[in-house]
């Protein structure tokens, strides 16, 4: 490893930012306590003692401990394309059905389903949009702009 880091057996990596940290953190525990102490408030030296080192620890576990959150967007690949709701998983078959509640097709390919009706819908081809889950992102991607339709998770 490099000079200025240490593997501590856990994912936190040593820098010299940790050493300041703690040293600087110490120092001024120990200097405020002592002060206290000084001006004869043994009691509330002990507590600002023990609040002071608990929040070291707890902003050391924020600030170097945890790991990055990631941000990458979408947190997760929606199983159809924008507004539309999965009514068929096609868990035998691998083709998914959606069907469009709110009209969001840009071109009508897809007509808006009346929930009611969703039964007799789903098996109506201007209703239903298919996913074959065989596909390739990029065709499901093709296949959804065909339908006036946009799918954030899969067409970036």
């Amino acid at each position: 490893m490099a000079d200025n880091q240490t593997n501590t057996g856990s994912n936190i990596q040593m820098s010299n930012y940790v050493y300041v940290y703690w040293i600087v953190g110490i120092v001024v525990t120990l200097g405020v306590s002592y002060q206290l102490t000084k001006m004869n408030f043994q009691m509330a030296a002990i507590f600002v003692f023990l609040g002071l080192i608990l929040a070291l620890y707890y902003y050391f576990v924020k600030w170097f401990a945890l790991p990055a959150a990631t941000q990458t967007w979408p947190p997760y690949i929606t199983p159809c394309p924008d507004f539309l709701t999965l009514v068929d998983p096609g868990s035998q078959s691998g083709i998914s059905k959606c069907l469009d509640y709110v009209g969001v097709s840009s071109n009508g390919r897809i007509k808006k389903a009346d929930p009611s009706k969703a039964m007799s819908q789903m098996n109506d081809s201007q209703y239903v949009f298919m996913i074959d889950r065989s596909k390739k992102n990029q065709d499901l991607c093709g296949l959804a702009q065909t339908y006036g339709l946009t799918w954030s998770s899969i067409c970036q």
